[in-house]
């Protein structure tokens, strides 16, 4: 008898130990992988997982949350970001209950980061060391000991805040924050589609330019991203990938010593089109209206018929992709970092899921690392400084 109380205590602990922690349990699912967060509330840990698990399973991704982790800009406000295995992340905007940016096909920026994370908006991630921050991505030093250049960064942080704030899902923050709801009760059941209570199924609706597939597939050396030491020449690629798009489509046809294996490889036309701004006596950082130059000086040089032309902010983005089709390249501004960021814009996505009720671009970030072709950016998350707009 003895033994045998034994042998059940003994049960019940191993149970208990197989137990705990678990986080994220779906309604209806099996209960999620056990994952790392170092946010000192367990509630809030559970609550995210399943917020993100929500959206997760509307994609039907193939991934699994492995890590929670604190995030926040240099404003102070907070963000939080989804670690996902074997791909995958998500950074949620603490106090609007969104999502700034999200891929499920591509690993964290900061995964092999140990420090404090910083985040200065879509394709600006940090680390910091110090007084100085550095850029995980990109490695290079973001140092702010001119008191003014930190105020110009605490501003523009503010700025994306208020952007953020003002698409604020109440449901969703009450469901994260208020400590007496529950973690998978009636709250998280509930959460309303941003006021269309009728709305009873998940609604996915996305519209890409023509043949998207050329940005979903241009991973790697086809990229053609070029770096001369620590100074990345974004624009330029950004040219090079629309230039080598409208190739694709057959409205242009580029010298085959920029299309070949051999070319792409050696990022021949992102060097031509750096030596066409270098003639210009623009340096690796750009505007658009510096873009759209080399863009038409490379198309009178090779004699192809493509219109280049910009505008500030926004303007024209949405239809340019929604009604025209076409693959915009925005630009990204972030103080200190050298210059706007350009990325390509070829998708516009409107998402509607338990939770999720807001505006996606998906954008091509330039990167040779694998994922970054397609990154959902939350309209209200980016600051478009400026756009290029080229078509035949």
């Amino acid at each position: 008898m003895k033994k045998r109380l034994i042998c059940l205590i003994l049960l019940a602990a191993t149970l208990l130990t197989m137990c705990q922690p678990v986080f994220a349990a779906g309604i209806g699912r099996e209960p999620a992988p056990v994952f790392k967060s170092d946010l000192k509330d367990t509630l809030r840990a559970e609550k995210i997982a399943l917020l993100t698990e929500s959206l997760i399973r509307s994609e039907d991704a193939k991934i699994r949350i492995s890590a929670i982790r604190r995030l926040q800009d240099f404003a102070g406000n907070e963000y939080t970001l989804i670690e996902c295995e074997p791909t995958g992340y998500y950074i949620l905007h603490n106090a609007s209950g969104r999502y700034a940016e999200y891929s499920s096909e591509t690993v964290s920026p900061y995964r092999d980061v140990s420090g404090d994370l910083y985040y200065g908006g879509p394709t600006y991630y940090f680390e910091a060391n110090g007084a100085s921050y550095t850029d995980v991505i990109e490695k290079t030093t973001l140092a702010l000991e001119a008191a003014e250049q930190r105020q110009e960064l605490v501003k523009y942080c503010g700025e994306l805040n208020e952007s953020l704030m003002g698409v604020k899902q109440t449901d969703v923050t009450t469901y994260l924050w208020d400590d007496t709801v529950s973690v998978n009760g009636s709250a998280f059941a509930n959460l309303s589609f941003g006021g269309e209570e009728d709305i009873q199924a998940t609604s996915d609706v996305t519209t890409y330019a023509y043949c998207p597939n050329f940005f979903m597939n241009t991973t790697g050396a086809a990229v053609g991203y070029y770096a001369e030491g620590k100074k990345g020449f974004c624009g330029y690629v950004a040219a090079n990938l629309i230039l080598r798009y409208w190739h694709y489509r057959g409205k242009i046809k580029l010298p085959s010593y920029f299309t070949s294996t051999y070319a792409i490889n050696t990022k021949a036309l992102t060097k031509e089109l750096i030596a066409i701004g270098k003639q210009k006596g623009y340096g690796n950082g750009l505007v658009a209206c510096q873009v759209k130059e080399i863009i038409k000086a490379f198309c009178n040089k090779y004699r192809l018929s493509l219109h280049a032309g910009y505008d500030l902010l926004s303007i024209g983005v949405k239809k340019q992709i929604v009604t025209y089709r076409r693959p915009v390249i925005i630009g990204g501004y972030f103080p200190g970092a050298g210059g706007p960021h350009y990325v390509i814009a070829y998708g516009f996505r409107q998402k509607r899921a338990p939770g999720i009720y807001w505006d996606f671009y998906i954008c091509h970030y330039g990167w040779t690392y694998e994922g970054y072709e397609k990154v959902n950016v939350n309209v209200a998350a980016i600051t478009i400084g400026d756009n290029v707009k080229c078509y035949p």
